[in-house]
């Protein structure tokens, strides 16, 4: 089993040896180049090295293909994208930096450095995504202090972390070598091997909390929650230009890089006297005050944020409080749940308890139907017997008065 390589990438990105030695090659050929071209394009296509566009003090970072945590492969690792960002940091003719994108992320390792490093520029950042800006490829563009422009056609997304083993086990045993692991007495759990119950728990706690990191710098950088990123950002799916700027992964959607770099000229040519008067929509003051915009969007969502924390609050006290018109508590915890207002439950409580007398009365009236039906049953109706002895009349009883007068007269 060959090492695990935690990737922020598209699961069929990774490259093969072929590729790795012609990016070689191609840098080889690049770096003969003048990296310091006027050249927009030719700027664009030397990966390790930052072009400027022509007069307008926009310093060019081009990041394209494969990104990984060790300098080796065609200026695409992180040490070599820190250091042509430093050149440009230090660069006195360089007056606003555009990281020009098209990979499709890379190795987690090195990447939330990186993105610190650019966060912390002393210059403003903008990124530019033409063709693919992917899991950590996207990452870096979210660390700049300005907009992320597009195009409509390029793809952006893919946040999500993965991991990758070689099971070289087979391979070793056709050939018949079998591969012998020791382990020191405490180390048992080094190395863990991830085709087992064990290792696959720890190879999947590694990746969560690594997407937590990921994930994490990715809201902090957007301006946004955790969850909300987690909910309108894919986990894990691509989108083309105009869904990703619906979804909030990008700012601006431009036809092409040079629409990009006026946008990012004209904000600073607008800069001084009169930049009020000449600043006439949201998308001109973000260009131009980039870091400004961000703190009050910051702003404003922290002050939502409270202002709903606050209006919540009242809201499930209001509710609690209704426990004094019903002991039925469920209704009160899936009102809070489903995010229900006071006078709509209470409204429901009252429905309640009409329901509840109407079955109360008509509960009732079956019991005591059902009692009249008994009592009728177990009644004993009487009628007066000839021969009971009885006297059924007043005057059966002076008849029979008189014949016991007469009798006692007669034995006298």
């Amino acid at each position: 089993m060959s090492k695990r390589v935690v990737w922020a990438m598209l699961p069929d990105s990774e490259p093969s040896q072929k590729q790795i030695e012609q990016m070689v090659k191609d840098y080889k050929e690049q770096k003969s180049a003048t990296a310091n071209n006027s050249n927009l394009l030719t700027g664009r296509f030397l990966s390790r090295y930052y072009g400027r566009v022509t007069n307008k003090d926009i310093g060019i970072l081009s990041i394209a293909g494969g990104l990984y945590s060790e300098p080796s492969w065609c200026g695409n690792d992180y040490k070599e994208i820190a250091l042509s960002l430093e050149q440009l940091e230090q660069d006195e003719d360089v007056k606003q930096i555009l990281i020009d994108i098209n990979s499709p992320g890379g190795s987690v390792s090195g990447l939330i450095e990186l993105c610190s490093l650019i966060k912390n520029c002393s210059k403003p950042t903008h990124a530019y995504i033409e063709g693919m800006g992917a899991s950590a490829a996207y990452g870096i563009a979210t660390a700049v202090s300005g907009k992320i422009f597009t195009t409509l056609s390029s793809e952006v997304g893919s946040v999500g972390v993965m991991g990758v083993y070689y099971d070289d086990t087979k391979f070793y045993e056709d050939r018949g070598t079998k591969i012998l692991r020791f382990f020191s007495k405490n180390s048992k759990k080094k190395n863990l091997n991830p085709t087992t119950e064990e290792g696959e728990q720890e190879v999947q706690k590694d990746l969560d909390e690594t997407e937590d990191l990921f994930v994490g710098m990715i809201a902090s950088n957007r301006g946004l929650g955790h969850e909300e990123v987690i909910s309108k950002f894919g986990q894990g799916l691509l989108f083309r230009g105009k869904e990703a700027m619906e979804r909030g992964l990008v700012d601006v959607i431009v036809e092409n890089i040079d629409a990009c770099v006026n946008l990012i000229k004209s904000s600073e040519e607008d800069e001084g006297e009169g930049m009020a008067e000449q600043i006439k929509s949201i998308d001109a003051l973000t260009t131009a005050y980039p870091e400004l915009v961000t703190q009050i969007k910051s702003d404003e969502r922290t002050a939502g944020v409270e202002e709903g924390r606050k209006d919540e609050r009242a809201r499930v006290g209001a509710l609690v409080a209704l426990t004094k018109y019903t002991s039925d508590m469920s209704i009160i915890s899936s009102a809070i749940k489903e995010g229900k207002t006071a006078d709509v439950v209470m409204s429901e409580i009252l429905e309640a308890q009409l329901t509840d007398v109407e079955k109360k009365k008509k509960e009732a009236l079956v019991n005591l139907e059902k009692a009249a039906g008994e009592t009728e049953k177990n009644s004993v109706k009487t009628v007066p017997l000839s021969s009971d002895g009885l006297l059924s009349d007043d005057k059966e009883a002076r008849e029979k008065s008189d014949r016991m007068a007469e009798n006692i007269k007669g034995s006298k």
